[in-house]
């Protein structure tokens, strides 16, 4: 009796209302853009289907990356401010992978799509939303956040950013931070942490003298001259700056470098 309820109940897909399938269709046909990207989709999906991801393939692929291309590690890692610590006047620090190493990490990852997009909500506001759909497990992770166009300075005193720059560097800076939010979160975080350390194994080996004498050059072009540098790194270069030392200075240059400090 049980095994003929099942069999007479309806499928999901029966269940459907045939008026809402027609109208989704009808939907998507009057929009050519969504018709592209369903074909994109399934396009992507059928490949998945026919070779499954490889992270050892990922990985491979990345390791090539560095080989023809090691200066590209310099890019691959950031270290920012994040505002203080309740309570004290130490910095906190947000550092890892940056955007250039997250869209390197999304191409080596394949069968996947990653979207951006900015919404004004108000006069002095807009949204950032960034979405990563891995097809290859039909996982999505989506991040959004509040950008304000009213910026305060250093003594307390409120400005408006001009359009211009809004849109072009606050709000492209902010998509920028959420798009790599959204692909580091969603790639295996073995072949993240190995990248990661490969990026920062190359880097100590390219932050030759000259390399940071070309590099205390372009701090200068954000204000910053060598006294200040020495006192962020908490180290005068005279007496030698560590590996360490190289690679933070080197973080937080990529860092002011993408405008996201």
């Amino acid at each position: 009796m049980s095994n003929a309820t099942q069999q007479a109940e309806p499928s999901r897909t029966d269940r459907v209302d045939p008026g809402l399938s027609d109208l989704l269709a009808r939907q998507v046909a009057n929009r050519p853009e969504l018709l592209q990207m369903r074909m994109e989709n399934e396009t992507i999906m059928a490949e998945c289907r026919a070779a499954p991801r490889d992270l050892g393939e990922c990985k491979r692929k990345l390791a090539a990356l560095l080989r023809e291309f090691p200066e590209f590690a310099e890019d691959a890692i950031y270290r920012r401010p994040v505002g203080k610590e309740e309570g004290s006047d130490r910095q906190k620090i947000a550092e890892g992978l940056s955007i250039r190493a997250a869209e390197a990490l999304a191409e080596a990852y394949g069968y996947n799509r990653v979207r951006g997009d900015v919404t004004r909500i108000d006069a002095n506001t807009a949204k950032v939303d960034a979405t990563f759909t891995d097809f290859a497990t039909g996982r999505i992770w989506q991040d959004g956040r509040l950008v304000s166009q009213v910026a305060t300075k250093r003594d307390g005193s409120q400005y408006r950013i001009n359009d211009d720059r809004f849109s072009d560097i606050v709000c492209g800076s902010a998509k920028s931070r959420a798009i790599r939010e959204v692909i580091v979160r969603s790639v295996n975080p073995a072949l993240k942490a190995w990248f990661e350390n490969e990026c920062r194994k190359i880097t100590v080996t390219l932050l030759t003298e000259d390399r940071m004498d070309e590099m205390v050059k372009a701090f200068s072009g954000y204000g910053i001259n060598l006294v200040q540098l020495e006192a962020i790194l908490g180290r005068a270069r005279s007496l030698g700056w560590t590996n360490s030392e190289r690679v933070k200075a080197l973080e937080i240059f990529n860092a002011l470098n993408a405008n996201e400090t």
